[in-house]
């Protein structure tokens, strides 16, 4: 669904059309530190960011939300207008060996939570039976905000839940 989704709490849903990248090894923080404008490393387990990511000579690439689902698991967000450049820069400069990267587009969804009680949609969505997660969108100003990512498939139950809440 691409319509806004009022919840009983004070939040509205919003789909986010963004195209995932997955990043899984041990090094993959201080990898994504190589390409950001973010200290991904400092990101703490199940939150998310807003970044930039930039070419080797500072230039920007695009924007885009970073979550760190585990320790060794980061999924990276980006508008499908700058996905194809973005995965062009990932497949040029970052060594397999040392982090894992995938494209995640085709299996992955997502959903931007947005409003006073945001932080409070992790009690509410259970993402158990699904490779997801409910991060809040650590920014420092404005509403709170929170990400939802999951497969295609329960993220289309969300808004369902939400509505619900």
């Amino acid at each position: 669904m691409n319509e806004i989704v009022r919840t009983s709490l004070n939040a509205i849903s919003y789909n986010a059309p963004l195209e995932w990248t997955s990043f899984e090894g041990a090094q993959s923080a201080q990898v994504l530190n190589g390409l950001v404008s973010n200290d991904v490393a400092a990101l703490s387990t199940g939150s998310a960011q807003i970044a930039l990511a930039l070419n080797p000579k500072g230039k920007l690439v695009c924007d885009m939300i970073i979550v760190r689902s585990s320790p060794e698991l980061f999924l990276v967000g980006v508008d499908a207008v700058a996905a194809a450049t973005w995965l062009d820069l990932v497949r040029k400069y970052v060594n397999p060996r040392l982090s894992k990267y995938r494209d995640e587009s085709a299996t992955l969804s997502s959903r931007i939570v947005v409003g006073p009680d945001a932080d409070r949609i992790s009690t509410l969505i259970d993402l158990a039976d699904s490779a997801g997660c409910v991060a809040p969108l650590e920014y420092g100003f404005g509403p709170k905000a929170c990400v939802i990512v999951s497969t295609l498939e329960r993220i289309s139950h969300v808004d369902t839940e939400l509505a619900e809440a």
